[in-house]
């Protein structure tokens, strides 16, 4: 029964055009941001040679592909298309017409974030796929030996969800569009700069364990195994954490 609503909830975001809109959106910013970075390191090479500027800039396939996600705006663009599947419904009643099946609220609530989910790895997948195209149309492929950067993408992958969940926890808990979009734009960096400014003056590191710093962490290429099993764990109680809270909020509320 929980299979068949998830088939329903995918089957419903393959009929968003807002999906594939956004979707382009992303592929373009990766496209739009990687063209940019190639140009300002043709600028640079009038000053300094080719290498010193690959290496300040980072231009090369390998870091096109490990930032494709976040040069893709992926975090922010996913947010919106899961604020516009989520509370479309609430707002439209037609959430009504899946309880009237009988169906209860949880299996609803984690049918929509398995689907959510889904989504945000598809996207994320678009993304890597593209940077990658765009890293040999604009470097040449050159991986590095050290093959840790695959295992950074794994966990990169992991992080994503987690901002995934981040937006379902936003959009299932107020039902109402645009404050869900707002809150999920504003909120990560937000409290990113608050921790951030903790973290100079009580001299602490509060500031790494917030999801986007994580994600970003996780852009870098050559990244030490143990930050990257510490991200991958940062990454998944985020998963769990906004997924729990999230029920529990949303199953309070009415249709």
């Amino acid at each position: 029964m929980m299979g068949r609503l998830v088939k329903f909830e995918l089957s419903k975001l393959k009929n968003q055009k807002s999906l594939f809109i956004c979707t382009g959106a992303m592929v373009l910013s990766l496209f739009l941001t990687v063209l940019s970075t190639w140009g300002m390191g043709k600028l640079g090479e009038i000053a300094m040679g080719p290498e010193e500027v690959m290496a300040m800039l980072g231009l090369d396939f390998i870091t096109t592909v490990m930032q494709a996600a976040n040069s893709g705006s992926l975090a922010m663009i996913g947010g919106i298309v899961v604020a516009i599947f989520v509370c479309s419904e609430y707002s439209q009643g037609t959430i009504k017409n899946i309880v009237a099946r009988g169906y209860s609220r949880t299996k609803i609530y984690f049918a929509k974030l398995i689907a959510v989910s889904v989504m945000i790895c598809a996207m994320y997948l678009v993304a890597i796929i593209f940077g990658a195209l765009f890293g040999i149309l604009f470097y040449g492929f050159s991986a590095p030996p050290d093959m840790s950067w695959i295992g950074s993408l794994a966990v990169q992958l992991v992080a994503t969800i987690a901002l995934g969940a981040f937006a379902f926890f936003m959009s299932a808990v107020f039902k109402k569009m645009a404050p869900a979009v707002i809150l999920i734009l504003v909120i990560p960096t937000v409290l990113q700069l608050i921790l951030t400014v903790i973290d100079l003056f009580a001299e602490t590191n509060i500031s790494d364990c917030w999801i986007s710093s994580v994600y970003s962490s996780l852009c870098t290429v050559s990244l030490p195994l143990d930050r990257i099993l510490i991200s991958l764990g940062v990454s998944v109680a985020y998963v769990g954490g906004f997924a729990v809270a999230g029920w529990a909020l949303s199953r309070k509320s009415s249709y």
